[in-house]
C-alpha cells in the first residue's frame, strides 16, 4: 500500500473516532436553546428545585398509544423531551419510563407485564379521539396518561391531551406527593371515616345492607395507598346528638310506616364524615332530585374522601377567605331560587393548589400566610381594621378586591313606575387602609370606548352591536409585563371597576407597581350612574379621558394605619369580664394590648383593586383558561410566596394577540407584502443572473490565457 493511501485511511479512521466520540458525549452532555419568548421548552426554577430536591424515590410512568393522528401527533416526542429535561435536573429519586402502547393490546414492558392491564390497574382510562382518514372523520381509542408513584401514594393524570401546560401540571403533581408522603410519614394518629346510615333507609332499600361492606373495600384500597394512615368504622344514627346532626350538616328526611290509624314518621340521615383531630369533613349521600332522594354510590365517594383526606392533613397551603361583613359566598347553592353573589369558580380555580378557610377577623389561623377580602358590603369597626393592618404589619399578605358603590335594587312597586337601580358611595373603613399603604380608591366608574361589545340579533334580523362601555379591555401595551407573574399576559377584560389613586413613593420605603390600567379613551363617571343601560351612555370629548390605575401592587415598609393613632379596644363578648383575655392573634401571633404593636410592615404585599367584580362567576372561568383567572391565580401564587409557580403557569397562557396598528401602518405592510417582495426577488434574481455571467467569463479567462 503506497504511503498516501495510508495516510488517507489514517485520516479517515481519526475522524470516524472524533465522530463517535462527540455522539457518545453530546448523549449525556449537550444543550438546548430555547429561543420562545416565554421559554415553553425549558424548565421553570421550580421545577429543577423539586426534582432535585425528591428525598423519596418518585417514579413517572407514561402510557401512550402508537401513531396518535394530529393533533396530538407530536405527544410521544414532548414528553420524551420533558421528562428527560426533569431527568437531567433530578437527583438519583428520580426515574420514568416511557410506555408505548398497540392498537391490538398485546403490548408488554420489560417484566411481561401487559401495558393495558397496567393502565387499568392505575385508572387511565382508554379515551375516544378523532382520527380524520382519507377524508373521512373516525373515532378511534388511545391512550394518553400519566402516573406518578412515591411509595404507597399514587397520583393519576388520565389525560395528557387535555392539559394546557404540562409542565406545571406535573410539578405541581410532584410538589403534592412529595408534601403528602412527607406529611403523612410524620402523622401519629390515624385520619377515621365513618359511615352513618340510618337503620330505617336500609328498610325501605334492601341493597343498601351491602352499602357499608362496598365502603369498606374502598377505604381499604385507599388506606393501602396512604401508608395504613386511614381507619374505617360506622356511627350508629342513634348515638349523635343534634349538636352533631349540624356540625356535620347532614340531610334529613322524613318516613313514615305504620297504619293510617297510627301513622309513624321518623326522621333518617346518611353521610361519611372524614375526621383528623379536632377537624372533620362530611358527605352527604342523601341527594334530592326531581323524583326524589337518591343515595350517592360508593364508586363516586372515591375522590371526594381522597380530597378530604388532603384537605384535613394540610397537603396543600393554606389561604383564608373573609366570609363576613356581606362577601360573597365560595359556594352557590344550586336549589335556590334567589342568592347573592358567588365566587364558586374563584374556589374551584385555587382549590387545585390551596386549602381555601373561611375565616373572621376574630380569629385568623396561624398558618395562614395571605388574606382575601372580597367584595364587603358592610363597614368594619376600628378594631377589626386594627386586625387587618396589625396581620400586614406581621408579613401577612392582603389581596383587596373593593367596591366603591353598592347597587340598590328598587322594589317590585318602584319598578312599575320606571325606577332604575342606583348606586350610592360605600365606605366600609377598608379605604382608609389602602390610602395609608398608598392606594387611594376614588369613588367614580371608568368607563372605556376600547370595551366589550355586545351583538345581539334585532328584530329584522341584523346584527346590532352595543359597546359595554363599563366592561373595559386591557390591551397588552396597558398591562405591566415587567412584573415577573404579568409577563405572559397579553389581554384582560374588568367589569364595574374605579381608580386609583397611587401616592406610594419609593422614598418611603414602598414600591408600587401599577399592575393594568384603562386606555386612554378612557374616563369616570361619579355622578348619574348608568349601568343599566349601555345604550344610553355617551362618551365625553377628548379633553376629559385618559389613562385610569386600575390595580396596584403594594411592597415593601408599608406604615400602619394606627401609627399615632389609640389602639382600638375589643369589643366584650358577651359573658365575658371586663379585661379577661385581653390577648390579641394577630395569625396566630400572640401580642397583648399593653405592648403596643407594629408600625411598620418589613416586607408586606398588598394587592389592590376598585371593584370585586373581577372575581364574579361571570367574569372569571371555573377551567382557568382565560387572562382574567391566571392573572387572579397568579397574583395569589406571588402573595403566598410561591412565584416560580405563577411563571412557570403563565408559559400556558394560550390568548396571545397580535399588536393592534393603526389604518396607515396595515396599509403599508399590505403593500410591502403585496408589491414590495415580488420587486426585491425579482431584483435579487437579476443580481444572480448578473453575478452567473460574470463568473462564466471570469472562468473562460482562466482558460484562454487572459484573451476574451
Amino acid at each position: 500500500m503506497k504511503y498516501g493511501s495510508r495516510e488517507k485511511w489514517l485520516n479517515f479512521l481519526l475522524y470516524l473516532v472524533v465522530i463517535v466520540m462527540i455522539n457518545l458525549l453530546s448523549g449525556t452532555l449537550f444543550f438546548r436553546l430555547d429561543l420562545t419568548e416565554n421559554k415553553s421548552y425549558s424548565l421553570s426554577g421550580a421545577s429543577k428545585n423539586l426534582v432535585a430536591s425528591l428525598e423519596e424515590p418518585l417514579t413517572v410512568r407514561v402510557f401512550l398509544s402508537e401513531n396518535l393522528p394530529q393533533p396530538y401527533n407530536n405527544l410521544e416526542q414532548q414528553m420524551r423531551d420533558l421528562l428527560e429535561e426533569y431527568s437531567l435536573e433530578g437527583n438519583r429519586n428520580f426515574n420514568y419510563s416511557l410506555y408505548m402502547m398497540d392498537q391490538e393490546g398485546t403490548a408488554t414492558d420489560e417484566g411481561g407485564r401487559n401495558l393495558r392491564d397496567m393502565a387499568g390497574d392505575y385508572n387511565i382510562p382508554a379515551i375516544q379521539i378523532q382520527n380524520v382518514e382519507q377524508d373521512e372523520v373516525k373515532l378511534q381509542t388511545a391512550y394518553m396518561g400519566m402516573v406518578l408513584v412515591q411509595g404507597d401514594l399514587v397520583e393519576t393524570i388520565p389525560a395528557l391531551a387535555n392539559e394546557r401546560n404540562l409542565e406545571y401540571r406535573i410539578t405541581s403533581v410532584i410538589n403534592k406527593i412529595s408534601r403528602k408522603t412527607s406529611t403523612m410519614l410524620a402523622m401519629s394518629e390515624k385520619i377515621q371515616v365513618k359511615l352513618i346510615l340510618s337503620p330505617e333507609l336500609i328498610g325501605f332499600n334492601s341493597e343498601l345492607s351491602q352499602y357499608s361492606s362496598a365502603l369498606k373495600k374502598l377505604i381499604d384500597r385507599l388506606n393501602s395507598e396512604n401508608f395504613g394512615k386511614i381507619e374505617y368504622g360506622e356511627t350508629a344514627p342513634a348515638s349523635l346528638t343534634r349538636d352533631d346532626l349540624n356540625k356535620y350538616g347532614l340531610n334529613t328526611i322524613s318516613l313514615k310506616s305504620g297504619t293510617e290509624s297510627n301513622p309513624i314518621t321518623t326522621k333518617a340521615y346518611a353521610g361519611v364524615v372524614v375526621q383528623y383531630g379536632d377537624e372533620s369533613s362530611s358527605i352527604n349521600l342523601l341527594n334530592q332530585g326531581i323524583f326524589g332522594y337518591s343515595m350517592t354510590s360508593v364508586s363516586d365517594l372515591e375522590q371526594p374522601i381522597g380530597e378530604m383526606l388532603e384537605k384535613l392533613i394540610g397537603v396543600n397551603q393554606s389561604i383564608a377567605y373573609l366570609s363576613s361583613h356581606g362577601t360573597p359566598a365560595l359556594y352557590s347553592n344550586p336549589y335556590a331560587q334567589q342568592q347573592g353573589a358567588s365566587a364558586g369558580n374563584f374556589n374551584q380555580l385555587l382549590s387545585e393548589d390551596y386549602n381555601i378557610k373561611n375565616v373572621t377577623l376574630d380569629n385568623i389561623p396561624g398558618d395562614i400566610r395571605t388574606l382575601i377580602i372580597n367584595g364587603p358590603s358592610e363597614s368594619f369597626s376600628a378594631w377589626e381594621l386594627f386586625q387587618i393592618d396589625q396581620f400586614i404589619m406581621n408579613g401577612g399578605s392582603v389581596a383587596f378586591f373593593i367596591d366603591t358603590y353598592i347597587e340598590i335594587m328598587p322594589s317590585q312597586q318602584e319598578m312599575q313606575y320606571g325606577q332604575m337601580p342606583r348606586y350610592e358611595p360605600l365606605n366600609t373603613g377598608l379605604e382608609k387602609l389602602t390610602s395609608r399603604y398608598g392606594a387611594e380608591l376614588i369613588p367614580s366608574y371608568v368607563m372605556d370606548e376600547n370595551c366589550y361589545v355586545q351583538q345581539q340579533r334585532n328584530a329584522f334580523g341584523s346584527i346590532e352591536e352595543t359597546p359595554i362601555y363599563f366592561a373595559p379591555m386591557i390591551d397588552q401595551q396597558y398591562i405591566n409585563n415587567d412584573i415577573s407573574f404579568m409577563k405572559n399576559i397579553k389581554g384582560l377584560i374588568v367589569l364595574n371597576i374605579s381608580p386609583l389613586e397611587i401616592r406610594a413613593t419609593e422614598e418611603s420605603g414602598i414600591t408600587a407597581s401599577t399592575l393594568f390600567s384603562s386606555s386612554k379613551t378612557s374616563w369616570t363617571v361619579s355622578e348619574n350612574i348608568n349601568l343599566y343601560n349601555p345604550a344610553g351612555i355617551y362618551p365625553p370629548s377628548s379633553d376629559d379621558r385618559g389613562t385610569q390605575d386600575l390595580a396596584v401592587l403594594l411592597e415593601g415598609e408599608l406604615p400602619s394605619y394606627f401609627e399615632g393613632k389609640p389602639i382600638p379596644a375589643r369589643p366584650q363578648i358577651e359573658g365575658e369580664i371586663e379585661g379577661e383575655n385581653a390577648q390579641v392573634s394577630f395569625g396566630g401571633k400572640g401580642m397583648s394590648e399593653e405592648t403596643g404593636f407594629i408600625n411598620k410592615a418589613t416586607a408586606g404585599r398588598v394587592f389592590v383593586t376598585a371593584g370585586s367584580a373581577i372575581m364574579a362567576d361571570n367574569v372569571l372561568d371555573a377551567a382557568g383558561v382565560s387572562p382574567n383567572a391566571m392573572l387572579v391565580r397568579n397574583m395569589i401564587d406571588y402573595l403566598n410566596g410561591r412565584e416560580d409557580y405563577a411563571i412557570m403557569r403563565s408559559k400556558g397562557q394560550g390568548y396571545n394577540p397580535l399588536e393592534d396598528v393603526d389604518p396607515g401602518t396595515k396599509a403599508f405592510l399590505k403593500g410591502v407584502n403585496i408589491v414590495f417582495l415580488p420587486i426585491l426577488t425579482v431584483l435579487l434574481g437579476l443580481i444572480m443572473w448578473v453575478h452567473w455571467k460574470e463568473r462564466k467569463k471570469k472562468i473562460a479567462r482562466m482558460f484562454s490565457g487572459g484573451k476574451t
